[in-house]
C-alpha cells in the first residue's frame, strides 16, 4: 500500500531540512521542519504555527440530537459554536489512533 501525501505537500515537503518523515493514517508527514525542533516548539507555544491535520479522521454528526451527541464525546462544548465555527478539540478516545477530533458546525439540521 502506497502512502498519500496531504494536499499541502508540494508545499511543505520543499521546507523540510531534515526530510524526516512519518506515517500518519496513510498518508506520509513531516515530523519536523528544520533539524532541531526547538525553534518550531517556541513558535507553538509563543506565537503561531500552521499544522497540516488532513490526515486526520472526519466523521459528519447529523440529526437533531448531533450536539448533545458531540458534547459526550469532545471536551469542546460544541452548542456554544457558531454556524461555520470550526473547533479543535480532544475526544474520548475508542480507539488507541484517533486521540483528536476537529469539531465544525453547519447550519444544516434534521
Amino acid at each position: 500500500m502506497s502512502l498519500r501525501t496531504t494536499p499541502f505537500h508540494s508545499r511543505t515537503g520543499p521546507l523540510s531540512e531534515g526530510q524526516a518523515w512519518r506515517r500518519w493514517a496513510g498518508y506520509v508527514v513531516a515530523s519536523s521542519y528544520e533539524l532541531s525542533h526547538d525553534r518550531e516548539y517556541h513558535a507553538i507555544r509563543s506565537s503561531a504555527a500552521l499544522l497540516d491535520v488532513s490526515p486526520l479522521y472526519k466523521y459528519v454528526v447529523t440529526g437533531r440530537d448531533a450536539a448533545r451527541l458531540l458534547d459526550h464525546v469532545v471536551t469542546r462544548n460544541v452548542a456554544k459554536a457558531k454556524v461555520g465555527q470550526v473547533l479543535y478539540t480532544p475526544c474520548a478516545q475508542f480507539s488507541r489512533s484517533r486521540p483528536s477530533a476537529i469539531s465544525a458546525r453547519s447550519n444544516t439540521s434534521g
